[in-house]
């Protein structure tokens, strides 16, 4: 799903196609508003990608839903579904 942030520290026209998650939007508020997380969060601040988007390039994600389990970079996608079906 696509992510757009806008805001003055943030160079016109940018676009960085990097995998990322919904726990990396809590690091990245609390980056942008100065303050100061009260506990350890998972996810990390998109902020660096906008300025070195390779920053993020051999990331791995880990998904996780009720019915299966998966690991996503840019190079491969694995999952394992609960029945046992593994797609690679």
């Amino acid at each position: 799903m696509p992510l757009l942030i806008r805001g003055v520290i943030f160079p016109k026209g940018v676009n960085v196609n990097q995998f990322v998650a919904n726990i990396d939007l809590a690091p990245t508020i609390v980056q942008l508003t100065g303050a100061t997380a009260g506990l350890i969060m998972d996810g990390r601040s998109l902020l660096p990608l906008v300025f070195v988007p390779i920053l993020g390039a051999e990331r791995d994600l880990l998904i996780e839903t009720r019915s299966y389990q998966a690991v996503r970079n840019k190079s491969f996608l694995y999952v394992e579904h609960d029945t046992g079906e593994r797609v690679i």
